[in-house]
């Protein structure tokens, strides 16, 4: 319901735009930056995969890497020990746990995390553990950024009040739109947290409305999340274009694109498949934390 609220939002703002005659960051007080930075976003079950996938992005001109890990200790250290092997020493690194891990085993791999210099840990622990969140701050170095935990402007209040972040990703279809992603980036602002974006493997439509968010929010100085890279098709008529890891603000009035017909008849579906289900696992249910 908060997605669908969402989109119903986001077309409005992009009939207000079209009004306007104004691309959307305009119409929001203009431009902080035009160029939006992305991250190569590896999503790899092996050492030797993440590491290849991971070298692929930064020969394509991306600065920042994501990994995603909680499966297991061995393989969470493994697949970031490789990708950082793989891609030097001055290309960013951030890793998302998911929420896999107990405050035991996160302060257990933290510690052994924190020679790989990563720009953040994501939602290391349960969304509802900001005490758990506060604490690993206290007593590492490396940044936790939360994901999970802030879906809403309540949830961005209560995460600065118990200090549990250094960065949040946050997410229109999550918060239940454009506007009150906004509020929550400025909440973020006022307390001084930088803020990015979390994907859900958006296409053509909410990618645009990333690349409007990112250009206006002041404290969005972090590559943005994105799986624009992995998607086999679109339903607008002009993809956008990644360039050795950017894409630039689109410049067209209200949300800057336009849709393909053809495309959205397609590719029409009926009902949302549960994206952390496994089809090859009909009784298996995800657990968090998992160990």
């Amino acid at each position: 319901m908060v997605a669908a609220l969402a989109r119903v939002e986001m077309a409005l703002w992009d009939i207000l735009g079209k009004r306007a005659g104004m691309p959307l960051y305009q119409l929001w007080g203009g431009g902080y930056r035009r160029q939006i930075p992305l991250v190569g976003y590896v999503q790899a079950k092996s050492p030797q995969k993440a590491a290849e996938v991971a070298a692929n992005f930064v020969a394509e001109g991306y600065r920042t890497i994501k990994v995603k890990i909680g499966m297991t200790p061995e393989s969470d250290l493994e697949i970031v020990s490789a990708a950082r092997a793989a891609i030097g020493s001055a290309i960013k690194l951030r890793a998302d746990v998911n929420g896999a891990w107990t405050i035991g085993t996160a302060k257990r791999m933290l510690r052994k995390l924190e020679a790989f210099d990563l720009e953040y840990i994501e939602q290391p622990l349960p969304m509802d553990d900001l005490r758990g969140h506060a604490e690993l701050r206290r007593l590492f170095a490396t940044p936790i950024a939360l994901d999970e935990s802030a879906y809403t402007m309540q949830d961005v209040l209560n995460i600065i009040r118990t200090e549990a972040a250094d960065v949040l990703l946050l997410d229109p279809h999550q918060a239940g739109g454009l506007l009150r992603c906004r509020k929550a980036a400025a909440i973020a602002e006022a307390a001084g947290l930088p803020v990015t974006l979390h994907s859900g493997a958006e296409l053509g439509i909410s990618t645009a409305a990333y690349l409007h968010l990112a250009a206006s929010l002041p404290n969005l100085m972090l590559a943005i999340d994105t799986q624009y890279s992995n998607q086999a098709d679109d339903v607008v008529t002009e993809k956008h274009v990644c360039q050795k890891g950017i894409m630039a603000a689109p410049e067209g009035a209200g949300l800057g694109i336009a849709l393909d017909q053809e495309k959205l008849e397609q590719h029409k579906v009926n009902g949302i498949r549960a994206p952390y289900l496994d089809a090859e696992m009909p009784g298996w249910f995800p657990t968090k934390p998992q160990y």
